[in-house]
Parts: structure tokens; sequence; C-alpha cells
């Protein structure tokens, strides 16, 4: 979450800065096509700002829609750590009225928090989040009213655009000061503050052309980002990247949420950067070289699981697997694998291993 933030990662996180590497490139890799990139990237954001290592979304405080557009850009921080967001947002809609400028509509989204009343209690938004708000000739409105048949006092009836969430109250009282009381509709319409859309990962800020640029927040202590996280991730609404984030790095029989990857192997490496270690050392050595860490891991677990040639080493108990068609060999101890590699000096040692 460090690397997916504006702050600068802790020299303590230094032995999983790798793994937090390959982190990044496989949330980058997703292809927005994949039904459950959007909802990753999302929670990605969502979770760097809990933890309280990036900028919360209310910071933009509005947002200009405007026709055909559907993603503003958004940078956070600067120098080496700084970070591009793109966030996807509602289209405005094709509306006829003047703005003060003088150039036709003008629709924004307005961060306002949970309660916001933006008339006589007629209508609340029932969380934090950006409003839809319209400018007419009568000025900025967050609400609109219907069910009167009298158009010159049902001010702003419009449908909002696609991707708000309207809320509507029935009050029954005075119609326009002078008409009889009668019930009327209002209506109002937001985006929870976490649920801008998330149209692409989180990058490293090079020279992307942004909308908007906000300051990182003050560096937080480890103790309560990591606090932090364990709370996020705890919350149901982030199973989805609970999940994938530990199919990636190696919980055994863990399924890929987006799709891409086969199940993970059930027979456990020693641990994550281990694996990667030896991926790195040894996926080269064989006929076919390894592109793939997930691959080198299936592959080490399926002779495991063959058990075609194996013995016991004495010294420590491991067991010593064989492959005669990859000329391979395995390691297991305590039911991990520690290693799988192209023997350099023959088959012939490790039955020697396994007599000593």
């Amino acid at each position: 979450m460090y690397g997916q933030s504006p702050q600068a990662i802790p020299s303590s996180y230094d032995p999983v800065a790798e793994a937090e590497s390959i982190l990044q490139e496989r949330q980058a890799a997703l292809s927005p096509s994949n039904p459950t990139a959007p909802s990753l990237w999302q929670a990605m954001r969502t979770t760097t700002v809990r933890s309280a290592l990036s900028t919360p979304l209310s910071a933009l405080g509005s947002i200009a829609l405007g026709i055909g557009v559907f993603e503003i850009g958004w940078k956070i921080g600067s120098g080496a750590n700084a970070k591009f967001l793109k966030l996807g947002v509602p289209e405005a809609i094709p509306d006829t009225n003047t703005d003060f400028r003088g150039n036709g509509s003008y629709q924004e989204l307005w961060w306002n928090p949970a309660g916001y009343d933006p008339y006589f209690e007629r209508v609340i938004q029932p969380v934090a989040g950006f409003t839809w708000m319209r400018f007419t000739d009568s000025g900025w409105y967050g609400y609109w009213r219907t069910g009167s048949p009298e158009s010159d006092c049902d001010m702003n009836r419009v449908a909002p655009p696609a991707g708000v969430t309207v809320v509507t109250s029935a009050f029954f009282g005075p119609h326009c000061g002078s008409l009889p009381d009668r019930t009327t509709d209002y209506h109002l319409a937001y985006v929870a503050e976490d649920s801008l859309g998330a149209t692409g990962p989180i990058e490293t800020y090079t020279t992307q052309s942004y909308d908007r640029s906000s300051p990182e927040p003050t560096p937080p202590s480890q103790s309560t980002v990591e606090g932090n996280i364990d709370t996020a991730l705890a919350d149901p609404d982030n199973d989805e990247l609970k999940h994938w984030i530990n199919y990636q790095v190696g919980s055994p029989g863990e399924s890929d949420p987006s799709g891409v990857g086969q199940d993970n192997p059930d027979i456990p490496w020693e641990s994550w950067t281990d694996l990667i270690r030896h991926f790195e050392t040894h996926g080269d050595e064989f006929d076919t070289p390894y592109e793939d860490l997930h691959e080198y891991w299936r592959d080490a677990a399926e002779i495991v699981e063959a058990d075609e040639m194996s013995c016991i080493r004495p010294s420590d108990g491991s067991k010593i697997y064989w492959d005669s068609e990859r000329q391979a060999i395995v390691i297991v101890t305590d039911g991990k694998i520690q290693t799988y590699f192209v023997p350099d000096i023959g088959f012939q040692y490790w039955l020697t291993e396994c007599n000593s």
C-alpha cells in the first residue's frame, strides 16, 4: 500500500520491496475491460486513503462535469513518490440552461458531508459524497422537485446523469408560497465519496496530463498504517481485493478473483519472498525458461504430487523429488517447497544425499 501511495516506502520494508513491485506490475497489467479490474483499482485507492497514506477524494471539493467527459486525472504529491489517478466521473446531461459564464449548461459534483440538507430538510444526503449540482438561470441547485402540474413552480425538472444515486423524499406543505399545500417529491443525486470509479490503476506520476493536483498527506506512523490496512481488508466490501492480494502473494489453493491466473497449488512454498528469490535464481536453468512465477511454482507442486521418484534426506528429513523429464529437483521440508532447480552435478549426487 505504501507503493500505491505518494509516501516513501520505509526502509524496514526493504525485504518485501521486490514483492511489492510485482504486485504493482500485476495490478497495472489488468485490462480495463476485465470486469474485476475497476473494482480492484477502486478498492486499492480506498485502502490507501483509509490507511492515511493517501489523500481522500473529499480534497477535490468540486469536480466539473462535461458532455463526453467520463474521467479526470488527479496528481497527488510531488517528486519521485507522486502518484497519478484516473477517476471515473458521470457525464454531464445535455441542458439548455445558460450558466453565469454565458457558455451553456454547467454541472458539477460538490463534496458534502453526510446529512447535507439543501432545502430545509426536505431531502437529505445520507452519506458523505459528491452532490450533483446544476446551474440554472436562478442559480446553483443541489436538488429538484417534481409532482406538480405547475411548470413554473417545478424547478430543475430533469433526469440526472447516469452513475449517480438518487434520494427522493415526499414533502407535504406549502408550494411556491402562494399555492395550496400539497405533496411534492424532492430529489437529490450524489456519488458516495469512495464510489467514484477507477478507470485505471494507480500510476507513478511522470508527465501525465492532469486536471487536478493535491499535496500528499503527512506521513503516518507504520503502526497506524498497518492497523488501518488490517481494518480496511477486514471490511466485507474489500473481500475481492483481499483475495486478489492473497492469490498474488501465494496463499495455497487461492483463486484469482480477476480470472486471469490459474488457482495456486495446494502445496505451499516456504514463503513468497523465497519463491521470488528461487524463481529469479533458477527459473532460467530449464530448457524452456520460466517467465511466470506462478507457473514455476505450479510445476514444482506437480512434481511433488506425482511423486514418481523421491527419497528422504537423513541429514534434515527433507524429501527430495526428481523429475526425469525436466531433469529437475524439488526439495520439500515440513510440507513446504524449499527450492526447484536443475542440478548441474547430476542425479547421482542427490542419491548420495539421500543415503548419507
